[in-house]
């Protein structure tokens, strides 16, 4: 899982996006809440199982499972050889395969599997971790992992981009729908004379066993420094 920062000023809304489990913050977040949720092996009761496959003569290829809170999406996908020549293509030009390293050792799998989206005009991809330890010469196991940032509410329809042996630049349209329970809570301080937000204002929380992320306004302050830096003070 990735740690988003703070996301960009959407309808002079500023949105800060925690996902967990990374940095201080993020993991204090995490033990208030694991006792609450309890552990993530209990999140499997809110998988999607079986939602995608395709093949080719040589290989099956299938999303097993994806998980999203529509902050962050995390899918399992596996290929399976049918045949040496599909075991071939898995060892040498497949995600994992010898050729998709660079010369400094790295694996791109993301040029062959990845998920993308565009939302307000940003465009988001995934990242690919192939699962060593689970998979073999014939099978190979890939964990793909995106996050938004912040909690967008429109269609979480995801474009995933995948190669078979006989079948290059394929895509399919996945449903990212949450499929994990949400928690909002509205933020309000007790004394708000010993806040005094400089920058921004948190008005409310947005929680999920994969995310959390606090949404506020900006504040006069910081609209007026917007302000003098392009130049436009008043």
């Amino acid at each position: 899982m990735k740690m988003a920062g703070i996301a960009g000023t959407v309808a002079a809304a500023l949105a800060l996006a925690c996902i967990v489990p990374q940095t201080s913050f993020a993991e204090q977040l995490k033990k208030m809440f694991q006792g609450y949720w309890g552990q993530r092996s209990e999140l499997s009761d809110y998988v999607t199982r079986g939602v995608f496959s395709d093949q080719d003569e040589h290989m099956i290829f299938s999303v097993e499972e994806i998980l999203s809170d529509e902050v962050v999406v995390s899918a399992v996908v596996r290929y399976e050889a049918k045949d040496e020549t599909g075991e071939k293509w898995l060892a040498t030009k497949g995600p994992a395969g010898s050729e998709s390293y660079d010369e400094n050792g790295n694996l791109r799998s993301t040029r062959q599997l990845r998920l993308k989206q565009n939302v307000y005009e940003e465009h988001f991809e995934s990242s690919s971790i192939f699962l060593r330890t689970q998979s073999d010469k014939n099978v190979q196991y890939f964990e793909m992992d995106m996050d938004f940032r912040q909690w967008v509410p429109s269609s979480m329809n995801l474009t995933l981009c995948y190669d078979l042996p006989t079948k290059t630049n394929n895509t399919a349209t996945l449903d990212a729908s949450c499929n994990v329970p949400v928690y909002e809570y509205t933020l309000k301080a007790k004394n708000q004379e010993q806040i005094s937000p400089k920058y921004y204002e948190p008005k409310r929380m947005r929680i999920t066993p994969l995310s959390a992320v606090i949404y506020g306004t900006t504040t006069e302050y910081y609209r007026k420094m917007q302000k003098m830096l392009n130049g436009h003070l008043d």
